[in-house]
């Protein structure tokens, strides 16, 4: 199956993808030597790092919900809902959770641990035209894990309750007071 996404270039595209380029990608065929479709029918090799990962047809990294388990965000087996009032993301980010190099997130997506959460996939950007409204491409900086780039679409700002969820372009946790989270400032 070929599949050329917004910031990935999977199995098969062409090298000149302007998709690629968007995010700085570079293609490199040899690193697809792997047959991702024993996996099933949902993963495809991301070219740029020779791994197997969900194609995104399963998931919908970024896109909003309301529930936990909302439909919306994918059927794939870590596919999860961070609701607005339980979360604090406007109308909900569809996320997968949990990520790490031996369980990269989907097409589209890269691993970071932001504020509190474990490592969770979110919707990789290159611009904050990339990102939802409300959202804006940030950089995960020391709180990135794995993934094809180092931007995401997240809150306009880090929430945080230490420095520890903080990076290091913004590495002090500011709290108004020691029971509300504060912003890395």
């Amino acid at each position: 199956m070929r599949l050329c996404a917004l910031w990935v270039v999977a199995a098969g595209c062409p090298a000149s993808s302007a998709d690629a380029k968007d995010l700085g990608a570079r293609p490199n065929r040899s690193a697809c030597s792997v047959d991702c479709s024993t996996k099933g029918k949902a993963w495809v090799c991301d070219v740029r790092d020779g791994a197997c990962k969900l194609d995104g047809t399963t998931t919908g990294v970024g896109a909003g919900c309301s529930i936990a388990l909302e439909p919306s965000c994918g059927r794939a087996f870590g596919a999860y809902c961070h609701e607005e009032a339980n979360f604090g993301f406007p109308g909900g980010y569809c996320s997968y959770v949990p990520c790490s190099q031996k369980r990269p997130c989907p097409i589209d997506s890269t691993c970071a641990t932001l504020g509190e959460l474990p490592p969770t996939c979110y919707r990789a950007c290159a611009a904050d035209d990339d990102c939802r409204p409300g959202y804006s491409c940030m950089p995960t900086d020391t709180l990135w894990v794995v993934g094809p780039v180092r931007t995401v679409c997240y809150l306009p700002f880090y929430p945080c309750k230490k420095n520890a969820h903080c990076p290091s372009t913004k590495p002090r946790c500011v709290r108004p007071s020691p029971d509300e989270p504060g912003q890395c400032t």
